[in-house]
């Protein structure tokens, strides 16, 4: 399973995060963001893809067609995690992700790229990452990267 996480957001949620740790410049969390993904796609080309984007917008959805493809049953409790006690939510052991992973599902950092980010950094990191992006079906948000026939297009 490979859960994939539009990159222009990890960007934003390592540099506009405070966390102390992961990406230091917009340029580094392209490039790291492209080796991530595309070792992931390259290593087992019959992994199944869930984009963290679908998932939180559409739970149940993405959650029933991940079971299907593990050959497991449906669970109503999958949608509702964090009415269920676990280790991370028990023991978060200054995991940076603990608070967020006992929440219930949000929608609240899908595209937090457009308002912590600046124009210029979105801009450097479709040019690094646009190639990935579009493969992954992530829209370019500048319009200097995008292919002149998706220009002519709109």
């Amino acid at each position: 399973i490979h859960i994939v996480r539009a990159g222009r957001d990890v960007a934003a949620s390592h540099l506009r995060g405070n966390r102390g740790w992961g990406y230091t410049s917009i340029e580094e969390a392209a490039r790291g963001w492209v080796e991530i993904v595309d070792c992931a796609a390259r290593r087992n080309p019959a992994t199944h893809v869930l984009k963290y984007e679908s998932l939180v917008c559409n739970p149940r959805a993405e959650l029933t067609s991940l079971l299907e493809f593990l050959d497991l049953q449906w669970d109503d409790a999958l949608l509702h995690h964090s009415e269920i006690g676990h280790a991370l939510a028990e023991n978060p052991y200054l995991h940076p992700s603990a608070e967020a992973a006992a929440r219930p599902v949000n929608r609240e950092a899908v595209g937090r790229f457009i308002r912590d980010l600046s124009p210029g950094e979105i801009a450097a990191f479709e040019q690094i990452a646009g190639e990935t992006l579009r493969r992954f079906n992530y829209p370019l948000y500048t319009r200097a990267v995008r292919p002149a026939r998706e220009i002519d297009q709109k």
